[in-house]
């Protein structure tokens, strides 16, 4: 057949798939500061519950009582 029209096939692209999500363990808990707490007296508190102490900070030991509420 001669002037028959002629369509071209649209090109094949392949699907595209996402990687899975990769799954790590969160990272472990460390423990800083020494074991120690620091009490302010003037406040009656302990850091963080007050950020700055006009007199010199107290440190407590941890392991000498539980934290105080």
């Amino acid at each position: 057949m001669i002037g028959a029209p002629f369509f071209f096939p649209y090109p094949y692209y392949p699907p595209v798939y996402a990687p899975p999500p990769v799954y790590t363990e969160p990272p472990a808990y460390i423990e800083q500061g020494g074991g120690l707490y620091y009490y302010c007296p003037e406040y009656n508190d302990y850091y963080p519950n007050v950020s700055s102490c006009p007199s010199q900070w107290v440190p407590v030991s941890s392991t000498a009582s539980e934290y105080p509420q």
